[in-house]
């Protein structure tokens, strides 16, 4: 039965396919515009399925799992070909030469390795949400007597102090907030 079917459909493509079987070029130009099954040339842009199979970096994920996360990419980068250098321990790092656009299909093979944080992803997938919960934060953090602007669409605020004490106190701040807000 599958047999049969796969010579039904070759049969049919090859009927298709046959030289001289086409309309004139008059008559293809009068013809009205219709989907087809031509694809898309190839991309060096990741795909937003690759983009949700990238490793998370959540709010709960420890220091050494990122560092873990960020290696797998690293040396992804250097298995392609891309400059770096050796940082110990293992790790090696891009360098900062390795950007330019010589090494564009190295980053793109490696995309799907390269860690996401999770407010990223959220702003990815649900922009209204993210954003609800971006004004939350950075109500809480100003009701706790920071001063921020927020910086474009976020995640990121401006502080307008700093110093040491202030510091100290603003990563204790943040991280309530990130909790209050679900920033996760």
């Amino acid at each position: 039965m599958i047999n049969r079917k796969i010579c039904v459909a070759t049969a049919i493509l090859a009927a298709l396919t046959v030289p001289g079987c086409t309309d004139s070029p008059a008559a293809e130009q009068a013809r009205p515009e219709v989907a087809t099954l031509q694809s898309k040339p190839a991309t060096t842009t990741p795909s937003a399925a690759a983009d949700d199979q990238r490793p998370l970096i959540r709010a709960d994920t420890s220091q050494e799992e990122v560092n873990k996360m960020l290696n797998a990419y690293n040396l992804c980068l250097r298995d392609q070909g891309v400059p770096g250098q050796d940082v110990g321990r293992g790790y090696w790092k891009p360098t900062e030469q390795a950007e330019g656009g010589k090494h564009r299909a190295a980053f793109a093979a490696c995309h799907v390795k390269n860690p996401e944080l999770a407010v990223d992803r959220l702003k990815r997938h649900d922009y209204a949400e993210y954003a609800d919960r971006f004004r939350a934060y950075v109500a809480c953090v100003k009701a706790a007597g920071v001063e921020v602007t927020p910086r474009g669409d976020g995640p990121f605020v401006d502080y307008r102090k700093e110093g040491d004490a202030f510091s100290r106190d603003v990563w204790k701040i943040e991280e309530k907030c990130e909790e209050q807000a679900r920033f996760e």
